[in-house]
């Protein structure tokens, strides 16, 4: 029973921290504009009535989603959201266009979510601007790679098997009675 309960409440615990905003895509080339979307769920029983976004001085907000009856506000290091409502169970998504600086280094964002009550929920995300590394990139590659080793592998045996179609044709040219006179 000792065991049980705090499986019980990390079970309940690790659901509740399951919830949060999300960013798509995590990992971006730096030194690039990039347009960045966060998913904003509601897993309260009261509305979501805000959305903010902090960016670390280093990345620059171009411009922010405009959303039907969401009042949007965009600073150089901000973007949020206000005026509609995220009901119970449901979710939004809110695009921002910003600046990536050059530079290889992982950026922390932090969203808020307001809520009707007046609470709010701070969830941390992390942005990663740096190239892919050389490994991965070339396991990305190795399928095509592959696939290009496999194509040629057809390619040169159906060319054998060709060519010796053509040999064997010719063999049965050759031995054929018409071509040396001996046919009536």
């Amino acid at each position: 029973m000792r065991l049980c309960l705090p499986a019980v409440a990390f079970l309940t615990f690790a659901s509740a921290a399951a919830a949060h905003v999300t960013l798509a895509p995590r990992r971006v080339l730096p030194g690039s504009p990039r347009l960045l979307r966060f998913t904003v769920p509601d897993e309260r029983r009261v509305d979501a009535v805000g959305v903010t976004i902090r960016f670390p001085p280093a990345i620059v907000v171009r411009q922010v989603e405009a959303k039907p009856g969401w009042t949007a506000t965009a600073g150089l290091a901000l973007a949020g959201w206000r005026g509609a409502r995220i009901r119970f169970r449901t979710f939004e998504t809110f695009e921002v266009s910003a600046t990536i600086p050059a530079g290889s280094r992982p950026f922390r964002l932090v969203a808020t979510e307001r809520y009707a009550d007046g609470r709010t929920d701070t969830y941390p995300l992390l942005l990663d601007a740096r190239p892919r590394p050389p490994s991965e990139a070339r396991a990305r590659d190795s399928g095509a790679r592959t696939l290009g080793k496999a194509a040629l592998g057809v390619a040169l045996a159906a060319g054998a098997a060709a060519l010796g179609a053509g040999f064997f044709a010719l063999y049965l040219w050759f031995r054929s009675p018409v071509r040396d006179g001996s046919a009536p």
